[in-house]
């Protein structure tokens, strides 16, 4: 009896001792963007909502009291607004929004099809799988005039709005990149600079709504030589080139014409600060480079 007890009362202690159990707490998911919160940031068809009242693209900075409601506005619902100011001049309207849990890339993909997001075409090359299928980088020109550049990430989705370029302002851009500082180049770039393929997107969509890019040499430091697509620029690229060329530098010392026919082969060649600046319109390639130091006979 004696030794039962005993036995009775140590597995009563043990019993008593056992620790509870551990509390599991669940993490309940953020909850996403709501539909009335989008119609604030962006509109159907994809320019900039009714949160940005009063703030234009090109105009000035926006003032401290919009910074404030609209910084309130992301944290209120957890999404990322920045503007892109130089100069005290709005050059970007920055916004992304990342959606949570297992369906997140649901989310994504439904924002973005309001954002005039397109669509893969393919004519003939490939198969039925990949055409018509939605583009995760995609850039367009909207009807009043902004440049829209949309970027799909699973379940994030990036965008950037600033004033689109006309076909002059494109030319006059590659001409007045010519010399930058390299440095200089990369703090104004930002993401739109492609490090490995020395590729500078820029604010121009063609008719196919592809995204349009300069090519960028850099040597010494210095942008050496910018080089674009002439197709992008449609039957206007010479006389563009030709008028912004020399607007900028003055009448040409050389002008090379191989022939009536190639007239569209010919450069134009100029002094600037010393350098050799050579610019060609071929039929494939509109390009402006340094050639070599200014000739001294």
């Amino acid at each position: 009896m004696i030794v039962g007890s005993v036995a009775m009362m140590i597995v009563a202690t043990r019993q008593r001792t056992r620790p509870a159990p551990a509390v599991q707490v669940r993490v309940s998911e953020r909850p996403w963007l709501s539909r009335e919160a989008a119609d604030q940031i962006v509109v159907s068809g994809g320019q900039l909502g009714p949160l940005f009242a009063g703030i234009d693209l090109g105009g000035p900075s926006p003032t401290a009291a919009d910074r404030a409601r609209i910084e309130t506005f992301a944290c209120t619902h957890d999404v990322e607004v920045h503007f892109e100011v130089a100069h005290d001049e709005l050059v970007a309207v920055r916004f992304a929004v990342t959606y949570g849990g297992c369906c997140g890339y649901e989310a994504a993909d439904a924002l973005a099809a309001r954002l005039a997001r397109t669509r893969y075409e393919c004519a003939c090359l490939c198969g039925d799988r990949d055409n018509g299928t939605w583009l995760n980088n995609w850039a367009t020109v909207l009807d009043d005039g902004t440049y829209l550049r949309g970027r799909v990430r699973v379940n994030r989705v990036e965008l950037r709005w600033e004033l689109a370029d006309s076909r002059d302002e494109l030319v006059a851009r590659a001409v007045a990149l010519l010399g930058t500082d390299r440095d200089q180049l990369l703090h104004n770039a930002g993401d739109r600079w492609t490090a490995s393929t020395g590729r500078l997107e820029v604010p121009y969509a063609a008719s196919e709504e592809r995204l349009v890019a300069f090519q960028v040499a850099v040597e010494h430091g210095v942008v050496a030589g910018v080089a674009l697509d002439a197709t992008e620029l449609g039957g206007e690229a010479e006389p563009l080139l030709e008028t912004r060329i020399r607007a900028r530098w003055g009448t040409p010392r050389v002008v090379e014409r191989p022939s009536p026919e190639t007239r569209s082969e010919e450069a134009w060649t100029f002094r600037v600060n010393g350098r050799l600046v050579e610019a060609r319109l071929s039929s494939a390639t509109l390009m402006v480079r340094y050639v070599g130091t200014w000739p001294t006979t």
